[in-house]
């Protein structure tokens, strides 16, 4: 490159006005009864709030919009199925499958 160059160049990086990078919102999008719908960068019509750039990376479905506010869903804890006397009987070597009494089976509720 020539010196006429190399001056026009560092002319133009020295006193080019650069743009300020855009502002992003990370928005949860959400029902009339407070449920998630989905997340979104995008100003979308519909109720929303702005989340932190950890709960949009998340994505959390276990939450619940209230007075604007986010509240993560309390998880519940699901019963295990245990094998006893009496429920269901199914194939001895497999839970998915549902048998009559007369065959071999092991029969499971949940405990």
């Amino acid at each position: 490159m020539s010196e006429l160059n190399t001056e026009i160049f560092r002319e133009f990086f020295q006193n080019y006005q650069w743009p300020e990078p855009a502002t992003v919102t990370f928005r949860l999008y959400y029902d009339s009864k407070g449920r998630p719908l989905y997340y979104s960068c995008e100003a979308n019509e519909g109720d929303w709030i702005a989340v932190t750039a950890e709960q949009y990376a998340k994505a959390s479905f276990a939450v619940k919009v209230v007075d604007g506010q986010l509240v993560e869903l309390v998880k519940s804890v699901k019963p295990k199925l245990k094998p006893t006397g009496t429920g269901t009987a199914c194939a001895a070597n497999d839970v998915t499958v549902v048998v009559t009494d007369t065959q071999p089976n092991t029969q499971w509720s949940l405990g």
